[in-house]
């Protein structure tokens, strides 16, 4: 699934990035086997993870310029059941937004 997010985000394969900064956040959580013993000096290469949240913000600048707004836009919205999990990268997409001069986010 990150492969498709990647593919999307191309420039080559998708006109509509020329007027457009994108960035896609991912959140990963280390899984402990049954049969692994943490210890202090593990490397965390030895354990598994997997991506418990993904969000992509977008600024549309021909959007911004046509209505004469600074918003950025949320979406590719996909989290963890676990409630521990599912903020893991919001703030980090408003961050971003603000970050490039937008005062409002806006979602689906």
């Amino acid at each position: 699934m990150i492969g498709d997010r990647k593919a999307m985000f191309d420039p080559k394969k998708n006109p509509s990035l020329e007027h457009m900064e994108v960035a896609l956040f991912l959140a990963s959580a280390f899984i402990k086997r049954a049969d692994t013993t943490l210890t202090p000096d593990m490397p965390l290469a030895s354990l598994q993870s997997e991506v418990v949240n993904e969000r992509g913000a977008a600024i549309n600048h021909r959007h911004t310029e046509f209505h004469n707004e600074q918003v950025g836009f949320f979406g590719f919205f996909r989290t963890s059941t676990i409630p521990r999990y599912q903020g893991a990268v919001g703030h980090s997409v408003g961050w971003w937004v603000a970050g490039r001069g937008m005062t409002a986010i806006r979602g689906r």
